[in-house]
């Protein structure tokens, strides 16, 4: 006898299943020390010196200072853009990449730690002799405790490219008491609600931002009679970058929109269309397709959305 209260699960993937079926969350670790540590006798000295409370002042001395390091740490820096220029942003330093951007920007984020890494290798080959100019440097603050192994410095400086699924309410609900589940639940679908609402939020102010740009750059140049330096053309200076920011923004939007908001869909679409029927070259070299085009341009901005 077949049971009739049998309940049929839906086969429709969620929004947020959807969304990790096409993308994974990355983030930049990197991990560099500052080799800075508190002087409390220092501190506190000050602190008397200056009529003050001890412990109202934090002095600290910098154990090593080296570009080496510096280097590493900007280069970090250089490999969090990679990321950020070409993914939405998520929660917590982690941005939604699509799948088919994901090997290229592993190739890029690969070829900035490979500038890391020789900058970690001649700072750990370096290493006895940075302690050796730090003594000097340091005088009588100089205290060889304080300083880490060569295998310790070795293991401390690291980088990675981190990814990470996207988070579903079933990665969690397998892990936790029934008690508060509901709670749980709700707290876990709220947070995800809003990471996705504020990253469709600040990828479509980008998007604003550089349309907007595109607009100023589209317009005639400012003429300006008392200037000794006339320009033969009516056309302000811009590169490829003017179409190039607009699109990747506009691509962002395919990630971070999950749950299809119409308006955003429109507007997207409205742009595609538009870049699509132009170059730079082609806007750079006719005065009248640039004004058209600017007319267009701003025609969009008015109809955007409001989110």
């Amino acid at each position: 006898m077949q049971n009739q209260n049998v309940i049929q699960l839906s086969s429709t993937p969620t929004p947020m299943e959807r969304l990790r079926e096409n993308a994974i969350l990355l983030s930049v670790e990197v991990h560099c020390p500052s080799f800075t540590k508190t002087d409390r006798k220092a501190s506190a000295e000050h602190s008397r010196n200056r009529n003050a409370k001890v412990g109202r002042h934090n002095i600290s001395k910098l154990l090593i200072e080296s570009p080496l390091l510096a280097a590493i740490r900007s280069l970090g820096g250089d490999a969090r853009n990679v990321v950020k220029n070409e993914c939405s942003p998520f929660d917590r330093g982690r941005f939604l990449c699509p799948n088919y951007k994901i090997i290229d920007i592993k190739e890029a984020v690969r070829d900035v730690f490979k500038q890391c890494q020789v900058h970690k290798d001649e700072f750990v080959s370096q290493y006895p002799m940075i302690m050796a100019r730090n003594q000097i440097e340091l005088g009588d603050d100089f205290n060889p405790s304080e300083y880490p192994s060569l295998r310790e410095v070795t293991a401390k400086i690291s980088w990675e490219l981190r990814p990470w699924p996207v988070p579903l309410e079933d990665d969690f609900r397998s892990q936790v008491e029934q008690d508060g589940l509901e709670e749980l639940t709700d707290e876990f679908n709220r947070g995800a609600d809003n990471a996705l609402r504020d990253s469709l939020e600040r990828v479509f102010a980008d998007l604003r931002k550089t349309i907007e740009n595109m607009s100023t750059q589209l317009g005639d140049r400012e003429e300006n009679l008392d200037s000794k330096r006339q320009f033969k053309t009516k056309c302000r200076p811009f590169h490829e970058t003017l179409l190039d920011n607009v699109t990747r923004y506009v691509n962002m939007l395919d990630v971070c929109n999950i749950y299809d908001n119409a308006e955003v869909k429109a507007s997207q679409q409205q742009i595609r269309d538009l870049l699509a029927s132009v170059s730079v070259p082609q806007l750079k070299s006719s005065d009248s397709l640039r004004l058209e085009t600017k007319t267009q341009v701003d025609e969009i901005i008015k109809n955007l959305p409001t989110l």
